[in-house]
């Protein structure tokens, strides 16, 4: 897909960029691989779907209001081979009335679950075809082989967040101009 459409029919972004490889096939299965760990065996597990094979990724924010034990805000950013959905739960304003008390793997990744099992729901399971990630831990990769790995995964979020962040401010700066 290379445009966004509302619920109205409108575009609200269409990319015409220049593709650009910013990683190679071999890490970007070696990070499908650790995605699929956190649905299957991690923080996303409400997130699994049977029968179809879903990476992905949850996170919250602390409240930073003292004497309150909560998250601001949870979200899990996921893919399937067909699809990818991103799902926040929270509120707009945090305060000692108005924050969660439940994880990311309670909230978030259970509603993107549901919305991703709907959006799928007439299309065939499809698998990643790459190693899952017992299979990997079984091997006991040595150490160095680990922090190359690393430092190869920490490069390529890097890269793919500033991007992101570059894209998302000409999507917000096109929208505004559109709303006029």
């Amino acid at each position: 897909m290379k445009k966004i459409i509302d619920a109205n029919g409108n575009i609200v972004a269409d990319w015409k960029g220049k593709k650009e490889r910013v990683t190679t096939k071999a890490v970007s299965n070696k990070m499908t691989t650790m995605l699929l760990g956190v649905v299957e065996q991690g923080t996303g597990k409400g997130a699994n779907i049977p029968g179809m094979d879903v990476a992905g990724k949850t996170g919250s924010t602390q409240v930073p209001i003292k004497g309150v034990n909560g998250v601001k805000d949870q979200w899990f950013v996921g893919y399937t081979p067909r699809l990818v959905g991103a799902i926040w739960v929270g509120y707009d304003k945090t305060d000692a009335q108005h924050y969660l008390t439940t994880t990311s793997s309670e909230g978030a990744a259970m509603i993107f679950r549901q919305v991703m099992k709907e959006a799928l729901k007439n299309t065939p399971a499809e698998r990643f075809n790459v190693p899952h990630i017992d299979s990997l831990i079984k091997k006991k990769p040595k150490e160095d082989n680990l922090k190359n790995f690393q430092e190869q995964f920490n490069n390529v979020i890097n890269k793919w967040e500033e991007k992101w962040n570059k894209q998302k401010d000409k999507w917000e700066k096109n929208w505004k101009e559109k709303k006029g």
